[in-house]
């Protein structure tokens, strides 16, 4: 899997379920580079504090 491939799979994950084959390949992504491991972390977290925020 490239990238970019990774990096939709992490945004379309948020918004609704993977199948077994999106989660296979985007965890082994996930695991081996860093770069989209980290973007995964950024977007959950921007996601999370966009959430926090409209609940206030």
């Amino acid at each position: 899997m490239k990238c970019k491939e990774a990096t939709h799979l992490v945004s379309a994950g948020m918004d609704r379920p993977l199948n077994w084959r999106e989660r296979l390949g985007l965890r082994w992504h996930l695991l081996v580079c860093h770069y989209c491991s980290d973007f995964s972390r950024q977007l959950g977290f921007l996601r999370k504090v966009a959430r926090d925020k409209k609940d206030h």
